[in-house]
């Protein structure tokens, strides 16, 4: 039985003259997919070194130099998993460009769940099956203070939220950190690592999509909120604006942010003590419910006689949910 059931194949691309040519695949490819690398590996991002991708239902992780790319295809999203084990391969393959060297390593990682490799004399190691995705919550609270609440509103409400940044590698590490603040939203329904074109938001109702095209705040269409990862700021739809009034819940969470900050607690007890909140907020949502039939209406919140933001905030939240009876 295979230890890493998410890993679909590896590829090899090389720059060749003006041209980009895949020159090794295991155990195979698509005919749409190579044409789809082709056209991304060197070209898509220039300045980084690593960069993920998301194509329907599976995850493309790159990393490159100026003429050899190695990319990784799964099923799973996990940027830190596949970015260290796609070094080990791309180390691997610079030193004598033998690819078969590679289908090893990559047997290894998918039947054991883990591979390493001699580099200089030292052991770099990667284990696919227990590996744990780094974020620096605190430090995204660090550049948006008490404003951080909304990033969290517009996960936990299944809000659209459209992230800037122009350097690509930067901007996926930064969104894996927004991510985590919501850790029972699944990542495979809203994370789109890059977009190129707002075409790319079609058929999704909510989403953190990623881009590097600063213009697309003109567009405010498409997003409940832009975040300028430069300018560390964030810009609230005026289409959207009562979805992200402050109610009681949303300051306790916020301040509880700006104080883990202050005390500098580690970020494994950061997400801890988050998603605790978060679960505590989930069950008095459904403390709410009708016992027959597990629904919310809106009449239950009314009786409640809730001030008007926290009411439009439960409703929001029933919503997401999938508990309110409309």
């Amino acid at each position: 039985m295979l230890a890493n059931q998410n890993l679909i194949s590896f590829h090899l691309v090389e720059r060749i003259g003006n041209k980009n040519i895949i020159t090794w695949t295991y155990p195979t490819i698509t005919e749409e997919m190579r044409d789809y690398l082709l056209s991304k590996c060197f070209t898509l991002s220039k300045n980084s070194k690593f960069f993920c991708l998301r194509r329907n239902f599976h995850w493309i992780y790159v990393t490159q130099n100026l003429n050899d790319a190695l990319v990784i295809i799964s099923d799973y999203c996990n940027l830190g998993k596949y970015q260290a084990f796609a070094e080990i391969l791309m180390r691997k393959y610079l030193k004598n460009k033998n690819p078969v060297d590679l289908v090893r390593l990559y047997l290894d990682g998918n039947l054991s769940g883990g591979c390493s490799i001699q580099d200089n004399g030292n052991l770099i190691s990667c284990n696919l099956k227990n590996f744990k995705q780094q974020t620096k919550v605190q430090e995204l609270v660090e550049n948006f203070g008490i404003e951080t609440i909304l990033l969290y509103t517009s996960l936990l409400l299944k809000r659209r939220t459209l992230v800037y940044c122009d350097d690509l590698e930067k901007l996926q590490e930064k969104m894996m950190s927004i991510a985590s603040l919501v850790s029972c939203r699944n990542l495979k329904d809203l994370f789109l690592p890059y977009i190129e074109n707002w075409s790319d938001l079609k058929g999704y109702s909510f989403y953190l999509a990623g881009t590097t095209d600063e213009t697309l705040i003109k567009k405010d269409h498409l997003y409940d909120l832009f975040v300028n990862l430069h300018l560390k700021e964030i810009f609230i739809s005026e289409r959207t604006k009562d979805v992200f009034n402050m109610t009681k819940i949303q300051k306790n969470i916020a301040n509880f942010l700006v104080e883990a900050l202050e005390t500098k607690i580690c970020e494994e007890d950061f997400h801890k003590d988050l998603d605790k909140q978060t679960n505590n907020i989930l069950k008095t949502l459904r403390t709410m419910a009708n016992n027959n039939s597990n629904l919310i209406t809106i009449d239950d919140l009314k009786s409640k006689n809730l001030n008007k933001n926290l009411e439009n905030f439960l409703f929001n939240l029933g919503v997401a949910e999938n508990i309110v009876m409309l």
